[in-house]
This record gives structure tokens, C-alpha cells and sequence, in this order.
């Protein structure tokens, strides 16, 4: 479901379906049921209402791969991955994420997935999906994204959206906590969204203790939380070993992931 097509800047969100996450240009990768409620929907409608937060010109495609969504949609889950815009295209972020303090890259990718959200929530009904059963989901910078769209947004007086769970896949949250010298991570709080986590204790890149923070604070917290903390792991999917190192029996942290998701979207 999430990067596996090298998606090292989307993140997902998972709605009785689970959407990685973009806009800049609007990409929605999803499963083929769910390619085809969209195909019939009048896809002006994803133009104007993206146009209403993001700045510049917004187009839209479809298209599927089957690794990761596969297995879900055998379970009637549907997945979605949004491409949110990058640095090199300039973004403008949304006046709405301004309280959040973020870096543009980072408050674009948040406004973005925000965006992606209100759009299939709107159009739940026609696209057969529950917009009451929604995740999210991501790796790297989708993470960090994922992270700060489940648990900081009420912090800062902006209104989150309805999640059941906030996969962080070697992520963590960047946004400056509204109590001055906290740690960011005191941002998740008692109810938020249950957390799977994955994080290589070598990475290079984002510091395992992001994670080990987050993780910490959910479960003082009282918030569902599984972590796999891979020994020696480096930074992405082949450095954190997402498809290959057994964490529970033979299972890998991605089979493990699968089992979350599904559980959490019941």
C-alpha cells in the first residue's frame, strides 16, 4: 500500500480505504473498484474543489499498482495515493496550515493531503466508500506528513479529519508543540488515532528517536500503538527491511502492517 512503487515523497490515506499522499497537479492512485466509481464522477469537480486550497493550475490521473492495495481490496478495503506537490514545484501552501509553523515542503504536503481527504469524504457515497473508516499512511516525508495530519492539527486550532489510524513508516513530527521547549510529540493526545510505527535504529536520515517519541507519548497516552523497531535498519523500504525482516514469526513489518490496517478499518 504504501511506497512501494518507490514512493519516497506520498503518503496514504485508507478508507474503508487507505490514501497515500498529492496535489499540485492531483494524483490519485487507487484500486481498480475504486478507479472506476471515480472515472464516472465528473472529475471537474476534484479541479474545483482542490482550486479551493491549492494555488496554480490542478489536473488529474489514475492509474494502479497492485502490490500493496491488493491485498486490501481482497478484504474490501479500498487505497488511494495522493501525490502531494514538492519543493521543485514551487507550492504555495493554504492559508489553514500557516498555524502549524512547518517548512513550505512540509505544510504543502499537509495542506495537500488535507485537500485529497475533504474530496473523498464528499464524495464517499458515490465512490462506495465509509468515510468513517479512513487511515493514513506513509513513508519518509509521507510519513512525516501522515504523522503531523494525525496529531498535531487540533493543537494549533485547525480542525483534523476523522482517522482510525496514522501508519509511520521511519517518520515523526517536526511541528513545534504550542507549549514552548516540549517535546513535538506531546502533540498526540488521549482518543487521537492508533499508531503503527517502523523505523530502522541506524537510520541516517530521520533519527530513529522521532519515532521512539512518538511511540512513547502514544502509548503514556493511552492510543493503540505497534512499533517495530528494526535493529540495524537504515532509512526506507530496503534499509528499514519493510518486506523482509521477520518481526513476529515469519511475518515481515509490511504483512504486519496489512494486519493493522484491516483491523483498525473494521
Amino acid at each position: 500500500m504504501i511506497g512501494l512503487r518507490s514512493l519516497r515523497n506520498r503518503l496514504a490515506v485508507v478508507f474503508g480505504l487507505i490514501v497515500f499522499g498529492a496535489i499540485g497537479t492531483i494524483y490519485l492512485t487507487v484500486t481498480p473498484r475504486l478507479e472506476e466509481r471515480l472515472q464516472d464522477q465528473k472529475l471537474q469537480r476534484l479541479q474545483s474543489d482542490a482550486s479551493r486550497y491549492v494555488e496554480g493550475s490542478v489536473g488529474w490521473a489514475a492509474r494502479y499498482t497492485p502490490r500493496a492495495e491488493q491485498p486490501l481490496a481482497e478484504d474490501r478495503v479500498e487505497a488511494a495515493a495522493i501525490d502531494y506537490r514538492l519543493i521543485p514545484q514551487s507550492p504555495v501552501p493554504s492559508p489553514r496550515v500557516a498555524p502549524l509553523g512547518l517548512p513550505v515542503g512540509m505544510a504543502a504536503a499537509v495542506d495537500d493531503t488535507l485537500t485529497a481527504i475533504a474530496y473523498l469524504r464528499t464524495h464517499a457515497k458515490n465512490l462506495g466508500i465509509d468515510p468513517d473508516r479512513v487511515g493514513v499512511a506513509g513513508s519518509s516525508a509521507g510519513a512525516v506528513t501522515s504523522d503531523h495530519v494525525a496529531y498535531t492539527l487540533d493543537d494549533h486550532g485547525i480542525a483534523p479529519p476523522h482517522l482510525r489510524f496514522a501508519g509511520s513508516l521511519w517518520g515523526g513530527i517536526f511541528a513545534a508543540a504550542p507549549t514552548r521547549g516540549a517535546d513535538p510529540a506531546t502533540q498526540v493526545g488521549k482518543g487521537e488515532p492508533a499508531l503503527f510505527a517502523v523505523h530502522g535504529d541506524a537510520d541516517p536520515v530521520v533519527p530513529v528517536a522521532m519515532d521512539d517519541a512518538l511511540v512513547a507519548r502514544a502509548r503514556a497516552e493511552g492510543v493503540e500503538v505497534e512499533y517495530h523497531r528494526i535493529e540495524g535498519g537504515g532509512h526506507g523500504y530496503t534499509g528499514a527491511r519493510f518486506f523482509t525482516e521477520a518481526v513476529a514469526g515469519s511475518r515481515t513489518p509490511f504483512d504486519r502492517f496489512l494486519a493493522f490496517a484491516r483491523r483498525e478499518l473494521r
